[in-house]
């Protein structure tokens, strides 16, 4: 529940109640409630109208996951306390991501509601640099949606750590890694559910580059 929801059904139920009201009145009222009525009954289908051009875009460019401009890509992005915003590389010409991280905080990215089969691929691609003379480590974490069903033990998804050091760099990861990370299961590769990136805490502010990521 939220306000954006509370506001969205108000808006909805008065747009149909404008349209009865219009029953039986003068041609010209008729014709300004139900006009009325219809541009409520719009503005509550916004929010749906909005995730279905998400969710088209997201398929479309499968099997990229994200293509590195969060201006496209907020509806399945987030960062937990960065900020993210969508620049320009003009050495190479390609749009990527900036995350800033503050000192004493740490990264924290999640990609979500993925396109959820894997299968017929054998490597995921994660394009990224780091804007400093500094090298940093992180984790890139994946799980499936069966993984969200019970406490979510960390054996029980994929986490691999990385030393990434200054500049642009390549991370790949075999897909068989993945499946077979958590213990006493296989992942279910037909139903990836989310892929996260994070670190821990930082003594100093950083930013990272999110050029794209990527399956093949």
């Amino acid at each position: 529940a939220s306000w954006e929801d509370i506001i969205a059904d108000g808006t909805g139920a008065a747009g149909f109640l404008l349209a009865r009201f219009a029953r039986g009145r003068k041609p010209a009222t008729a014709s300004l409630f139900l006009l009325a009525g219809f541009a409520l009954l719009t503005g509550s289908a916004w929010p749906v109208i909005a995730a279905t051009q998400a969710v088209v875009h997201r398929n479309h460019q499968f099997p990229v996951i994200f293509n590195g401009d969060i201006d496209s890509e907020s509806s399945f992005v987030s960062a937990r306390d960065n900020r993210m915003e969508a620049r320009r590389d003009e050495s190479l010409g390609t749009i990527y991501t900036g995350v800033e991280v503050t000192g004493g905080g740490a990264l924290g990215i999640e990609i979500r509601d993925l396109v959820p089969d894997w299968t017929g691929y054998s490597v995921l691609n994660l394009d990224l640099g780091i804007e400093s003379g500094q090298g940093m480590e992180l984790t890139v974490r994946v799980h499936d949606r069966f993984h969200r069903r019970g406490d979510q033990p960390h054996n029980d998804r994929f986490n691999r750590r990385f030393n990434l050091p200054a500049g642009r760099s390549t991370l790949r990861i075999p897909l068989v890694d993945i499946e077979n990370a958590p213990i006493g299961r296989k992942m279910d590769m037909t139903d990836i559910d989310a892929l996260v990136i994070f670190s821990g805490v930082l003594e100093n502010s950083r930013t990272i580059r999110l050029y794209e990521i990527s399956l093949d």
